[in-house]
């Protein structure tokens, strides 16, 4: 009673404090923090009260099944939609910034190739400009027109040039068709006289329009002042202008090739910016939220503004795998707790059918009780069992869908301010997420055997490393011999999954032999083109085989119960002896690696257990032996050392440069491959370790490599892409890359990746 009390009282501690939590987050306006995320907080923390608070009210105050259960279910709903609705929340910030991130890439590559266009249509007519000024504007027709030909022959956007001297058009080219512009006086033209004054009183090249042309279309109007050269002692003097008719259609046609998914508008008439009218598209594009990008012109500016035809998604795309993964942990956690009710049932009717019986015999009590109290136990791991089998794999893939999303968030919020607060939150679904697949760690290893992750080894050096281990766990009174006829055969298994089966067998024999005293005897044997009969999977095999036997002279096993000691939970050891896991893990890590079993015992004669290894004819991998530790020197060594990140994108080496940080790491970043590598070949003394990108601007990450190689063979090297089909195994071991990591880079597993090598 009064360890229930204790809990009670710390479970409305833990309520009261996320309550004023709830409270400060209620008042908080020093802007900060914006109002819809103290609000997903606020639901969030209130969320986690409820749930709490409502746990311990139906924990001490709702005996009957039925209401226990709906009221579960009612808090798991909720919990479940504030989930759902905190992570949406997340996915449609994510997916809005990428939709901005991508429209800013493609304004900007417009707003490249429009600005790029004027300047060299421009710049054509400094050379013009410079020749006359140069023959103090004595030309004739002839030399104007191969002039002006230039200009037009070389840009596809300039129609026309015209010379005015004074105010007045002197020179057309082409002429034909325009002579009646021959003569034109800007003084008495009302519609381009301030454009043309603005240009000589500025001495500036002022772009208007556009204009409306006689022959069809619109176009812009570059006006340009000449200038005689100064004479010694004197100040330049006003010669007249030159105009440039620069077609619309033609400067604005990268635009065009857009129009099926951004609407695009630039505003700003006689480049007067933002505040000038309509120069391209549909004005009501700036009313959209869109994202915009300023047009240098010789005098003034353009806005440019873009925004998707079909609009911005406001939505989360992912909304519906969201709520699909909600809805499945939903139904898992319901499935556990129904499986809970219906055991606290079963358990309450046999209480009730042991007390029947005591009431009959008194003298049988003590055996009755412990006879009941053993098969309820037995009938608890049976369920356990049962039930582990049949949900772990999607219970992982949920948990594993969980803890992607909440990561992604987490590397996303890392580049806000002052989002602590939710990044804790976010931080603690990620711890959750990582205990849970612990949990099922082990059963599906049994169960599926994923968790193998298989290498070359040479098995004899894992058993040399772990007999110094077996020995310490022996008493003096055991014996271990070995029995080698095979040192050669190479197999593919994780070395430390080998050690843990060599470890848990030996274990398994030493508990077998009575009173301690006998002998266990490890040994080795090819067995080629060998057919035999698997007691743990149940199968007929054929093969080339390396044999590991571990032989004791213990107790033996029954034959009606070797087919059940591979089963989750089943042990033969007294209680506190043992789990019953030891051999079914055994099972799944063998058979993830097309392994079998093969156990030959007698009762009081002892137990051989053979474990048989397809026999591979791959060579060792270089880094074979890299699960053994470093020695100290190198350690302290390397720590002195940096690593140099090299990625054209500053957002990922910002975020590699502070996840290297929490862990103590120094790093130096460049986002231009050219310049890492010139640092690279002037400090690669102080380098421990290079993680580059593989796609980048001039220089690929393969050819960064190549070019490290010719200086430094040996530094490690970690290369990172999107796409993990860019580069095949032979390329791999041909420019000695140490290790490749698949974008988006897990994080932790960078860390330490790196770490390893320092």
């Amino acid at each position: 009673m009064e360890h229930q009390l204790k809990k009670g009282l710390i479970a409305i501690g833990f309520v009261i404090v996320l309550i004023a939590l709830y409270l400060i987050l209620s008042h908080s306006h020093n802007g900060n923090i914006k109002d819809n995320d103290i609000t997903h907080l606020q639901q969030v923390i209130l969320g986690i009260a409820l749930f709490v608070g409502g746990l311990g009210l139906i924990h001490y105050n709702f005996n009957h099944l039925i209401i226990r259960i709906c009221l579960l279910a009612a808090l798991y709903s909720m919990v479940g939609w504030g989930i759902s609705h905190v992570t949406e929340r997340l996915d449609q910030i994510t997916s809005y910034n990428q939709q901005r991130l991508t429209a800013f890439k493609q304004v900007s590559d417009l707003h490249s190739r429009i600005e790029s266009a004027i300047w060299a249509d421009l710049n054509l007519s400094n050379a013009m400009i410079g020749i006359l000024q140069a023959s103090d504007y004595e030309f004739d027709q002839p030399v104007f027109e191969n002039l002006a030909a230039i200009i037009v022959n070389n840009s596809p956007r300039v129609r026309h040039v015209a010379i005015a001297e004074d105010m007045t058009v002197t020179h057309v080219y082409p002429l034909k068709g325009n002579e009646k512009a021959i003569g034109l006086n800007y003084r008495t033209n009302a519609q381009q006289l301030p454009i043309v004054q603005k240009s000589i009183d500025e001495d500036a090249m002022i772009l208007a329009g556009p204009v409306n042309l006689v022959q069809g279309g619109t176009a812009l109007i570059a006006r340009i002042p000449l200038w005689k050269l100064p004479k010694t002692g004197g100040e330049k003097e006003y010669w007249g202008l030159m105009s440039l008719i620069i077609v619309t259609q033609t400067l604005f046609e990268p635009l065009l090739d857009v129009a099926s998914e951004l609407n695009v508008a630039i505003r700003g008439k006689d480049a007067t910016g933002s505040s000038g009218g309509n120069v391209f598209g549909n004005p009501e594009v700036f009313a959209s939220n869109p994202v915009t990008q300023k047009i240098r012109l010789p005098y003034g500016e353009w806005q440019m503004a873009v925004a998707p035809v079909s609009g911005w998604i406001m939505e989360s795309p992912n909304a519906i795998m969201i709520r699909t993964s909600v809805a499945i942990l939903w139904l898992v956690i319901m499935t556990f707790t129904l499986a809970r009710g219906y055991q606290h049932l079963q358990i309450s009717r046999s209480i009730t059918s042991l007390k029947d019986e005591l009431v009959d015999s008194e003298r049988k009590t003590d055996e009755i009780s412990e006879e009941n109290r053993s098969q309820l136990q037995a009938h608890k791991l049976e369920a356990i069992g049962q039930l582990t089998g049949g949900i772990a794999h999607d219970f992982n893939n949920i948990l594993a869908a969980i803890t992607g999303y909440a990561q992604l968030s987490q590397m996303v919020l890392e580049t806000s301010k002052d989002t602590d607060k939710l990044n804790s939150h976010i931080a603690e679904i990620v711890k959750a997420g990582e205990r849970a697949k612990e949990l099922v760690k082990q059963m599906l290893t049994f169960s599926r055997g994923r968790d193998v992750r298989a290498v070359v080894i040479e098995p004899m050096t894992v058993l040399q490393e772990t007999l110094q281990m077996m020995h310490a766990l022996l008493p003096a009174s055991i014996r271990l011999e070995t029995h080698y006829t095979d040192f050669d055969s190479h197999i593919k298994i994780d070395p430390v999954q080998l050690q843990q089966i060599l470890i848990n067998l030996v274990v398994n024999a030493r508990d077998a032999i009575p009173s301690s005293k006998g002998k266990i005897v490890i040994g080795t044997e090819l067995m080629e083109s060998f057919e035999g009969f698997c007691d743990s999977c149940n199968e007929s095999f054929t093969g080339d085989y390396l044999c590991l036997s571990i032989q004791d002279d213990g107790q033996g096993i029954a034959k009606d119960k070797i087919s059940k000691i591979f089963d989750p939970f089943y042990t033969t050891k007294e209680v506190g002896k043992g789990t019953g896991m030891g051999l079914s893990v055994v099972h799944g890590i063998l058979h993830g690696v097309n392994g079998h079993i093969i156990i030959d015992s007698k009762l009081n004669h002892g137990t051989t257990i053979n474990l048989l290894f397809e026999v591979t004819t791959e060579p060792l991998p270089e880094d074979f032996r890299d699960f053994n530790l470093p020695d100290t020197n190198t350690l302290v060594r390397n720590q002195t050392k940096k690593v140099l990140i090299i990625d054209d994108e500053t957002t990922i080496t910002e975020l590699y440069e502070d996840v290297l940080e929490t862990k103590g790491i120094t790093s130096i970043v460049f986002n231009d491959p050219e310049l890492g590598l010139d640092f690279f070949k002037q400090h690669h003394d102080d380098i421990a370790v290079i993680i580059t990108d593989y796609t980048m601007p001039r220089m690929s990450g393969t050819d960064l490599v190549k070019a490290v190689r010719r200086q430094h063979s040996s530094v490690p090297i970690i290369l990172c892409s999107g796409n993990a089909d860019v580069i095949d195994r032979d390329v791999f071991e041909k420019l000695m890359i140490n290790h490749f990591l698949t974008k988006p880079v897990d994080l932790n597993n960078l860390s330490n990746t790196v770490s390893q090598y320092l």
